[in-house]
């Protein structure tokens, strides 16, 4: 926030907890009108901030037709000094779980957290971030209907959404069908790039292209995902490919009440060489430059039966990369793979890619679920 907020904070003696922490009434005031304009309003909506008949609560109208509601939430700190484009990231990522199940998501509420400063650069932060994700929103055709908003040392925003899907239309997250093949929509490598830019080490395009993948949003993959039949499908996040993969081939162990799923037997063959990168990506590993989460997913490499053939190849540490705002990991039929990919494609999911096949387990136990291939 500049020398003034470094003069107004060595001046105070300290800034308040609880309710005391909320951003004042008048700023809030000022940045909702301003980006107002911006909100998407559905018939849904009774009542939200878009209108003059707020409350302190949202009041949305319930699915009709054998519609499932849909709930999700995400949240994470800021990793990006510009709050328009954070916004929009923060979005777009907290949409991804309704767009995984192949949901329409409805509405939203927003907790925006703002650097302690004055009161002029909190508006202006404050408001860029709202123009962000309500652009996202809109263009999505998802209400904000409210929120909160806090000081804190740093900026954040979590986003909780609410969406419809027909039971008949979800995409479950499994179980993998034997023999179908696996399709990444969007390339890896966003959380050792964004180490790298944190670190001075990422070279402008990279950072470039790892923010253009973040702000593409999964809603129209996700459609071309199920207009193919697709079997499964997950979004890969903070977990990366290989931890979120692997909740896809375990799912079904208790089957869901009324999906009808059945039990799981299936393993994945991956092929390392199919593994889409983001540019920059590759470098930054060469590098040493890991996302801090990344250790803790490699744990995950338990699963993996082969792990040897994974040393020496760039591909094998990124399947452990956390991804913010990553693509969807979903299975289809053989004969649909050709279809989808040049669909996925023509959308501007370019390194869209199939990256592994569904297999049966060759041995029971849990450290024979991934197979990895050349």
């Amino acid at each position: 926030m500049g020398q003034a907020t470094i003069d107004m904070l060595s001046k105070a003696k300290m800034r308040c907890g609880g309710c005391g922490s909320k951003v004042g009434a008048q700023l809030l005031s000022r940045a909702l009108a301003t980006v107002r304009g911006r909100i998407h309003t559905r018939s849904e909506v009774v009542t939200g901030i878009a209108g003059k008949t707020g409350d302190d609560s949202a009041l949305v109208k319930a699915p009709t037709g054998g519609e499932l509601l849909v709930h999700t939430i995400d949240y994470f700190r800021s990793f990006i000094a510009d709050p328009y484009i954070f916004g929009k990231v923060a979005a777009i990522h907290a949409l991804s779980d309704v767009h995984a199940m192949n949901g329409q998501p409805v509405s939203a509420l927003a907790l925006c957290v703002l650097p302690y400063g004055p009161e002029a650069h909190v508006e202006d932060a404050l408001t860029h971030m709202l123009a962000g994700t309500m652009d996202v929103l809109a263009a999505e055709h998802c209400t904000l209907v409210g929120g909160h908003t806090s000081e804190g040392a740093e900026a954040a925003l979590g986003l909780a959404v609410n969406g419809t899907v027909h039971p008949d239309k979800c995409l479950p997250k499994g179980p993998l069908p034997i023999g179908h093949t696996l399709i990444l929509t969007k390339a890896l490598g966003t959380g050792t790039l964004m180490a790298a830019d944190m670190r001075a080490k990422a070279a402008g395009p990279w950072v470039t292209g790892a923010l253009k993948s973040m702000c593409q949003s999964n809603g129209p993959a996700a459609k071309i995902l199920a207009a193919h039949q697709a079997s499964a499908c997950t979004d890969v996040t903070g977990f990366g490919f290989l931890g979120h993969l692997c909740e896809m081939v375990q799912y079904g162990d208790e089957e869901p009440q009324g999906l009808h799923m059945g039990k799981q037997q299936a393993a994945v063959r991956i092929n390392l060489s199919k593994i889409p990168l983001l540019l920059g990506a590759a470098e930054c590993i060469q590098a040493g430059v890991f996302s801090t989460l990344s250790p803790e997913n490699m744990r995950i490499a338990r699963v993996v039966d082969n792990v040897e053939f994974g040393k020496g190849k760039v591909q094998y540490p990124l399947l452990f990369d956390p991804q913010t705002s990553g693509g969807l990991l979903a299975t289809v039929p053989n004969d649909n793979v050709e279809g989808v990919l040049a669909e996925l494609r023509k959308a501007g999911y370019v390194q869209a890619a199939a990256v592994g096949r569904v297999v049966k387990r060759q041995v029971q136990e849990f450290a024979s679920l991934v197979y990895l291939d050349p």
